[in-house]
């Protein structure tokens, strides 16, 4: 083969043994007798050809041009050009292969509009000529470099992998530079046997044995891949139809109609009558109008629990659910933000699974959760567990074992048992903020106006350990590699052919997820690209929506493929108009069809379905396991020598406290209703180094403990303002690696256990903070589905009321509002870093002074009345409350923030009364 004629001179060019060559021979044969052999080296000009792409395969190996390519991007940045990832890839394939159809990819892809770009293409294609270098010399030492430490070290199969990685991507340029799909199919007929059904099995076979298609293997491999996967979908739904799948993947109705119409009315529950993973995108509209098509907030809630089951059935995987929530209003209370938070943790934790999964360790969860019922463990002790685990000793013996940690038997079989189950769903990906022009009504806050609507946005992973093609050679000879994402199973390309090997022979790396971006990411298409302008509009996580035409085609573009289907509920036929301008079909399901449907359009199934289950909501919410493993009561540490002391302090009257010790113990020992109002920003879950826990249960445990004994101590009307922001970490509720590492919706828990001590939820004020420095929203020059990520630009700061009187508010608040007369308020966050790089305020989260100064000109009315924040840190709180004419406490655990605290309150010229506890 002419491949491995090129790889025979270019060692002896570089004086290398050729016998070397024997190291491959056997991968080498399989190919040969596989595919054409391809012409002889015939003259000296053939030789120095294949020599030449040699060192460019080792300058591609080596990545000898990054610096290259930066330096490049640097300079077109100079020139108003930003480049992202995708555009620097092409860039240096340029640099490697100094291919023109490379250099003509990238500046087509900076000039199709999508790219803020004013350079011409002359202008482009200078500047990045002017940094190519010629990195054969570099290309070659590397090689030999490597080559001589491991053929000093007799490492034969690094060796070996040396050569084959070579020759692999010799293979790609010259025997397997045109392929056919019948090539593509005869190399990987016995793993494809074993993949799929005999008749799925057949059907592949025939379209690819008469397919007259010949390319390049790249692209050959996507139309490989998409029939692959389209065919695995096939039997997917197949079983669906037969009942054979969990339960919840299921289709139990069955009317064919469905797809003929674009508009259906729903009756309830249509949603159990499409197909399973039908959809590449579905939305959920929850307006007043749905809402007051039931009895309560209960059967509501239970409704849209039993419907967003259902949309995981239809909805296909690695896509999107989005659900829009607009303002909706009972008995005198706004739904809004309480329905961010029971959607958000429902949509991710409503399926119940025995995880028996390799990744899964659940002597390490049972560890973690046996600290909710302060059980800690030795290392020897978890070792116990996971004999336990491994059926080695039963729960007897294990619990004879841990006789001196003061647990029952039955407490700790029950423990144990919900160790070995873990909670699934969807995965929150965002909630997006609309600041509208409108105003909505706010009931409890009149005076703050109400301007918002939310989006929130999930993606289905569920777990489908099938495997896929490589998606560069289509090879099916390949083995699992890990978890990128908890339900995205990754696999790495084992097939001979597969060009795409890293320096040391590794193959391909790649996930079904991973696979359908890159291959719509090469798709310049108008249908496929998303106009700057659209992602310029969504580029933050505060969005002003004029209306909701903009929201669909946003989706549409964003989160489905063309060619793709999408299902939008609740909503009228306004989502068609967007479906015309995207090349994508639509469908929708709705209630309010009817109403101003034209004749003959909507179409009503008369196939029975059963009822919605009415308690679903008490099930899950008052009752449920997932609930449970947070929603911990702890045993208040009483000490009447404390209680004593702290009477003391608070009536004391210096207006500036400072309490050093635990806040839920301080709390504790205070007496009821003696605190007017609080604000905090409590430490974010594992965000900082000071604030580390286990895992997000204990996180919540403690949080809900803490919030209880803030509504004991808090006076009857008296408001309590959260501050916190939904965090991107590891919940290590279900693995500790990075695999578990996902956006967590805080703030949506934080609603949950304060309504469950007992507090209202009045709004949600947005603060706004400008243009934070996050990378979070960059798309690596993407402009196709599923790669546009908005940045985060805000935090919550929910304010919850305790019932039973009337809210306490400042006789003059009104004058001392300033710009808070809104619920989406712009200000900076604490600059804390000063131009040495040295944290000038000491603290990694400093708090702004703007949010207590707000509870405190507002939410008191006397100068005896006492601002409280629980997690003081640096006194921002206690230091605005007291500047402001009214007493300011803080609670403070760590001895070097009291330090501060004092120091603070030096600078300030305040007198601070501090007390141990």
């Amino acid at each position: 083969m002419k491949s491995y004629l090129i790889l025979k001179n270019f060692l002896l060019n570089t004086g290398l043994d050729t016998d070397d060559l024997d190291l491959i021979k056997g991968e080498v044969r399989i190919i040969s007798d596989h595919f054409s052999q391809g012409e002889k080296l015939q003259n000296q000009s053939c030789k120095q050809e294949g020599l030449v792409l040699v060192y460019k395969i080792l300058t591609e190996t080596y990545e000898l041009n990054s610096e290259n390519v930066k330096r490049a991007s640097e300079a077109l940045a100079k020139r108003g050009t930003i480049i992202g990832r995708n555009q620097k890839e092409l860039l240096k394939k340029y640099y490697d292969y100094q291919r023109e159809e490379a250099l003509r990819e990238f500046i087509d892809s900076l000039k199709n509009g999508y790219i803020d770009n004013k350079l011409d293409r002359t202008e482009i294609e200078n500047i990045v000529k002017e940094y190519f270098q010629d990195q054969s010399e570099q290309a070659r030492a590397c090689f030999l470099k490597n080559w001589y430490h491991a053929k000093n070290a007799n490492d034969k199969k690094k060796l070996g992998d040396y050569l084959f990685g070579i020759y692999s991507k010799l293979l790609n340029s010259y025997e397997l530079r045109n392929i056919s799909l019948k090539e593509i199919f005869t190399f990987n007929e016995k793993f494809l046997s074993k993949e799929l059904s005999a008749s799925s099995y057949e059907t592949f076979k025939e379209y690819c044995m008469s397919s007259p298609a010949v390319g390049s293997m790249t692209a050959l491999a996507k139309e490989f891949g998409e029939k692959y996967l389209a065919l695995l979908k096939s039997e997917y739904q197949a079983k669906s139809e037969l009942n054979a799948l969990p339960d919840v993947m299921n289709r139990k109705y069955l009317d064919n109609n469905l797809e003929d119409y674009e508009l259906i009315f729903d009756r309830g529950r249509d949603i159990c009558l499409f197909p399973t993973e039908d959809f590449g995108l579905v939305h959920l509209n929850i307006s007043q109008q749905l809402f007051d098509g039931f009895a309560g907030p209960n059967a509501f809630y239970s409704y849209l629990m039993d419907y967003i089951q259902n949309i995981y059935r239809v909805l296909d995987n690695y896509r999107v659910f989005s659900i829009k929530v607009e303002n909706i209003y009972h008995e005198n209370r706004n739904l809004k933000w309480d329905l961010y938070s029971k959607l958000s943790f429902f949509c991710e934790k409503f399926l119940k699974v025995k995880e028996e999964g390799f990744f899964y360790n659940p002597w390490e969860i049972c560890a973690d959760m046996l600290l909710c019922y302060d059980i800690s463990l030795t290392e020897e002790e978890v070792d116990l567990l996971k004999c336990y685990y491994k059926g080695r000793i039963s729960v007897e013996d294990l619990h004879d074992c841990l006789r001196n940690k003061g647990i029952g038997l039955d407490e700790l079989a029950t423990i144990l048992e919900k160790s070995k189950y873990v909670f699934y769903g969807f995965t929150f990906t965002d909630c997006i903020v609309f600041h509208k022009n409108e105003s909505f009504a706010n009931p409890g806050l009149e005076f703050i106006e109400n301007h918002t609507e939310l989006l929130l946005v999930f993606y289905k992973y569920r777990l489908d350990s099938r495997k896929i093609p490589c998606p560069v050679c289509g090879g099916l000879k390949i083995s699992g590699n890990s978890f990128p994402e908890i339900g995205v199973r990754s696999w790495e390309c084992k097939n001979l052919i597969c060009p795409e090997r890293s320096k040391s022979n590794r193959g391909k790396r790649y996930s079904q997820k991973s696979n359908l971006m890159q291959w719509a990411s090469h798709d310049n298409s108008e249908e496929n690209c998303i106009s700057k302008e659209i992602v310029k509009k969504w580029r933050k996580d505060i969005v002003k929506l004029d209306d909701d035409q903009e929201l669909y085609k946003m989706l549409i573009k964003y989160f489905t493929f063309p060619g793709e289907k999408a299902l939008f509920v609740n909503t009228g036929s306004e989502p068609l108009l967007a479906a015309e301008e995207t090349g994508r079909t639509v469908q929708v399901l709705s209630p309010f069809l009817v109403l101003n449907a034209q004749s003959g359009r909507v179409y009503t199934s008369n196939v029975p379905v059963e009822n919605i289950n009415e308690i679903l909501y008490e099930a899950y919410f008052d009752h449920g396991e997932y609930i449970s493993n947070f929603k911990i009561k702890k045993k208040p540490p009483l000490d009447e020598k404390k209680q004593k002391i702290l009477s003391g302090l608070l009536k004391d009257k210096t207006n500036l406290k400072l309490i050093h010790g635990d806040c839920f113990q301080v709390m504790a020992n205070m007496q009821d209703e003696i605190i007017t109002c609080a604000v905090t920003s409590p430490p974010y879950y594992n965000a900082r180094e000071y604030s580390q826990w286990p895992n997000l249960y204990l996180y919540l445990k403690d949080m809900y403990n803490i919030i209880r004994e803030a509504f004991r101590v808090l006076k009857k009307g008296g408001v309590f303002l959260f501050n916190i922001g939904d965090i991107t970490d590891n919940e290590n509720t279900v693995v500790k690696s990075t695999m578990g590492i996902k956006r967590i919706p805080l703030g949506a828990y934080i609603i949950y256990l304060f309504q469950d001590a007992g507090f209202e939820l009045l709004d949600n004020l947005i603060w706004d903070k400008g243009e934070p420095q996050s990378n979070r929203q960059k798309n690596d020059g993407r402009f196709t589905p599923h790669y546009q990520r908005p940045l985060n630009a805000y935090e919550h700061m929910f304010i919850f009321k305790k019932p039973g009187a009337d809210l306490i508010l400042r006789d003059n608040y009104l004058d001392l509002l300033g710009d808070w007369y809104k619920n989406i308020i712009l200000f900076s966050p604490v600059i804390k870093i000063n131009y040495k790089g040295e944290n000038k305020v000491g603290h990694t989260a400093p708090f702004p002074d703007q949010i207590p100064g707000f509870v405190a000109n507002v939410f008191t009315k006397n100068s005896t009345d006492i601002v409280l924040d629980p997690f003081s840190g640096t006194l921002t709180s206690a230091l605005a409350a007291a500047e402001r004419g009214v007493v300011g406490l803080g609670i403070e655990i760590d001895s070097g923030y009291v330090k501060l605290s004092r120091d603070n309150a030096h600078a300030r010229h305040m007198p601070l009364v501090t007390l141990e506890i």
